[in-house]
């Protein structure tokens, strides 16, 4: 079932969803940047981006998207 308040494209999701996956994927490299660095700042922006990408994803339904 798709939400009729978020626009879906076709068989490949919703906006929301994307954008939930490209915070997640951000997360880890800023993360990983971080880690590397050394730099705790930089870490801490990589989990806040992380949980905010978690959320938009949760928020858009992802797990619900999948049709079998």
């Amino acid at each position: 079932m798709v939400s009729e308040q978020s626009e879906p494209l076709g068989e490949r999701g919703k906006r929301g969803s994307w954008l939930g996956v490209v915070l997640i994927i951000a997360a880890f490299i800023v993360g990983l940047i971080g880690l590397i660095e050394t730099n705790w700042v930089v870490g801490v922006v990589g989990g806040a981006l992380l949980v905010i990408g978690g959320v938009t994803a949760l928020a858009s339904n992802i797990m619900e998207q999948v049709e079998g």
